[in-house]
């Protein structure tokens, strides 16, 4: 009776350790699926967003060339909320649906990262409260990461290998707005505020009526930034006396027109997740 009883408990000892390590297993496969389905949801999500924020471009892009654009009567439902104001080229995001924004900013507007010789960038970090052999410092070392031969800034020196922060010379056209961090180095709040007001591909001719609010403060006195901002469309901003203006801006490269080169920003904010794109 005894063996007989310790094979039982023997047995029942098994059947609970196969049981247990199925319910583990179950447990494991049931966690696993779930987490496949969280990604596959984030996935989804992520490429929903992602198309309402391109077909939202397409629309853009058609009312911003239209001549007129008539919405539709969507009635008061906020989720068919759309956007029927007019498009311009400085302003803050707008909303363009319930969960979408959109920001048009012609690159005109903005400064050029190619061109550090343009007389804005001086203004610019003059009214930032640096000195003027500290601007000469600076424009100098950033020209010299932009041509083509050896020669420094400073007349009878050669370039040195690296720049001030260690990068390599380009002697080259900047693609991406890196070399801002590269040449303000040592000073990485205003490589950022720098960053904010201009653009690698942004030409030569400027439109301070196209600038953002933050150019305009960087260059403008506060009145002169007020009254540009305030303007609500182009043909009324190229109505301002020029003369408000400072010296540095009534030149042959101070343009009034539209570039046609747009930064368009579109994002989608939802509860199910955020996505960004930039189109030029």
């Amino acid at each position: 009776m005894d063996r007989v009883t310790d094979q039982s408990g023997v047995a029942l000892l098994q059947v609970l350790l196969v049981t247990i390590f199925l319910s583990l297993l179950a447990l494991q496969f049931t966690k696993s699926a779930q987490t496949q389905i969280s990604i596959a949801a984030a996935f989804e999500n992520r490429v929903t967003n992602q198309l309402a924020v391109e077909s939202t471009f397409n629309e853009v892009i058609f009312n911003y060339l239209s001549d007129t654009s008539v919405p539709f009567d969507v009635g008061a439902d906020e989720s068919n909320f759309r956007y029927s104001g007019p498009l311009v080229t400085w302003a803050e995001p707008v909303q363009w649906t319930a969960d979408i924004f959109v920001q048009i900013q012609d690159l005109n507007g903005l400064l050029p990262q190619q061109y550090p010789s343009h007389p804005l960038w001086r203004e610019v970090l003059r009214n930032h409260g640096l000195e003027e052999e500290v601007i000469d410092t600076y424009l100098g070392v950033w020209r010299d990461t932009l041509d083509a031969d050896i020669n420094s800034w400073s007349f009878g020196d050669v370039e040195p290998k690296t720049l001030p922060s260690g990068q390599v010379y380009l002697n080259s056209i900047p693609q991406t707005n890196h070399v801002l961090s590269w040449v303000f180095g040592d000073r990485p709040q205003l490589s950022a505020f720098l960053s904010e007001i201009s653009h690698v591909e942004a030409p030569f001719e400027t439109n301070i009526y196209n600038a953002p609010q933050l150019l305009l403060d960087a260059v403008l006195e506060e009145s002169t930034s007020d009254a540009i901002q305030n303007l609500e469309t182009s043909n009324a901003r190229t109505k301002l006396p020029t003369e408000l203006l400072p010296v540095a801006l009534r030149q042959e490269n101070i343009f009034i027109y539209e570039s046609g080169r747009l930064l368009v920003t579109i994002s989608a904010q939802t509860d199910s997740g955020y996505w960004s794109s930039e189109w030029i």
